[in-house]
């Protein structure tokens, strides 16, 4: 057993609905969604696995009053290869019969809710490819939303892959936008990626590890 894969057993938590976390300090993520409230945009997760922090995004905007929002959940699911910390690239079991778990889940619990989910089957630089004059949403009519109220980077962790995520998004992220950053323990996240944020007119929220958050001012 590997220690990577040895320490994502030993702290995630599967609830009674068989959505699951697998990481600590979610307190900011949920704070980061109850700031939101007034910045116009769409909310989006770049790594869903099993739905517990898209389930926790949504819980808070509903404590929050914030309701009607788009969540999108972007994650390529396959078993692919991808960054699992600096400088390692390997399989972690994100297989497709977890993706259709997670549908299934996380639907079910969205359902009736007041926040509007999608599922996005992509890694995140294909979603760049085909989104990148804005998401459609369709609710009486299309809207074609092309700005970020909240974007949690939870997908590859390593330095190219979060730049080519920032460079995405700072032009569609309006002020007041939050950022939440999780595993910055897996690649030189304080040294490499917080003083580009700073430098881009973003400005620190929380820390505790293995997240932290930044509004954009």
């Amino acid at each position: 057993m590997s220690i990577l894969t040895h320490n994502i057993r030993k702290i995630k938590k599967v609830f009674s609905d068989g959505i699951e976390v697998d990481s600590s300090s979610y307190e900011i993520l949920s704070g980061a969604a109850k700031a939101i409230k007034g910045v116009p945009g769409l909310c989006l997760e770049m790594g869903t696995r099993r739905g517990g922090s898209a389930k926790i995004i949504i819980n808070s905007l509903i404590e929050n009053g914030d309701l009607g929002r788009s969540l999108l959940c972007i994650d390529p699911y396959g078993d692919i290869v991808h960054a699992n910390e600096e400088g390692k690239f390997d399989r972690v079991d994100y297989t497709n019969r977890m993706r259709s778990d997670t549908m299934r889940n996380l639907y079910k619990f969205a359902h009736g809710k007041p926040v509007d989910l999608y599922l996005i089957t992509l890694e995140d630089t294909e979603y760049f490819k085909r989104f990148a004059d804005g998401y459609p949403i369709y609710n009486k009519e299309k809207q074609l939303i092309n700005k970020y109220a909240l974007v949690f980077f939870d997908g590859p962790h390593d330095i190219e892959s979060v730049m080519k995520e920032i460079e995405f998004f700072q032009p569609r992220s309006p002020k007041g936008s939050l950022w939440v950053f999780d595993d910055i323990n897996k690649y030189p996240h304080d040294e490499a990626i917080e003083p580009k944020l700073f430098e881009l007119g973003w400005k620190l929220v929380a820390k505790k590890s293995p997240k932290a958050s930044y509004t954009k001012i």
